[in-house]
């Protein structure tokens, strides 16, 4: 209200026609949660319906419940088999940033571990690739010490982060980008293609790995009116990011059919959102 209606609007897609931004292809990966991962999104997703206020708000309780299922979201175990299987693909390559998140992972032990330790793990030791971690774990002078490594296209072939796309940090060399947890909130997940399409040398174009949770194939969804509605509204959630990274890519023809097929298959069409308009969170 203080500083009255919007006098520019420079998108996303001007920069990349005014060459300020790399232009980038985008690739949704779909991975489903398991029977545990949805029994314990339903839980939590049936809990949460009690905390959204009438205004559609919700309160702190709810919030919490938001994050636990968000990382449900972020962590599924099924991310890890699908990122093995592309990366196979690029083990020759260089400029690669893994984006994870804080979420468990069920590696198979009593035990779970962090998704990034398994990552690093993953590629790292089964792999064998040059790789090195990104996260507030390393201080300043290590994060240096890894850019300019990374930098120079022939020490390191991938980061695996947590966070560093959203802490202002400048590492336009990224060319291939898996994102592993991605934000349903708007303004974040825009802000972290942004970071991925900075220009540098040699870097014609960005291609982004988009690893897509759903919560059960189509063609199984069944149970009680609240359960499909729940699980549509994840799917709703998923679609409406790949549509926004799809939009302006170079080959936006690939997303938009699967958008579609996975709109039509699960009757999203038809569908009124079962839960109100806020703010999921970070999912990771």
């Amino acid at each position: 209200n203080y500083f009255g209606n919007k006098c520019i609007s420079y998108t996303l897609e001007n920069a990349m026609d005014d060459l300020k931004l790399t232009q980038y292809e985008y690739h949704p990966i779909v991975v489903y949660l398991d029977s545990e991962e949805r029994a314990e999104y339903m839980e939590l997703s049936r809990k949460l319906i009690k905390h959204i206020k009438k205004d559609g708000s919700i309160d702190q309780q709810g919030k919490m419940l938001v994050l636990k299922r968000a990382r449900i979201v972020a962590g599924a175990n099924a991310k890890l088999a699908a990122l093995r299987s592309e990366m196979k693909k690029h083990t020759d390559e260089y400029y690669m940033l893994v984006y994870c998140g804080t979420a468990k992972v069920d590696n198979g032990s009593e035990e779970e571990s962090r998704q990034i330790d398994e990552v690093t793990r993953m590629l790292g030791i089964e792999m064998g690739m040059k790789i090195s971690r990104y996260t507030s774990q390393e201080d300043v002078e290590e994060r240096r010490v890894i850019r300019n490594r990374f930098k120079d296209g022939n020490n390191l072939q991938a980061l695996v982060a947590i966070k560093c796309l959203d802490e202002g940090v400048n590492i336009p060399g990224i060319r291939t980008a898996f994102i592993l947890a991605s934000s349903t909130n708007p303004r974040e997940y825009i802000q972290r293609r942004g970071r991925i399409l900075r220009l540098a040398p040699g870097k014609d174009r960005a291609i982004i790995y988009d690893f897509v949770t759903l919560p059960i194939p189509a063609d199984e969804l069944e149970g009680t009116e609240e359960s499909v509605k729940i699980y549509k509204s994840l799917v709703k959630n998923e679609t409406t990011r790949m549509e926004e990274f799809g939009a302006h890519s170079l080959n936006r023809g690939k997303s938009d059919t699967l958008v579609e097929q996975i709109k039509n298959d699960y009757g999203l069409y038809e569908f009124e959102n079962y839960e109100p308009n806020i703010e999921w969170g970070d999912d990771d």
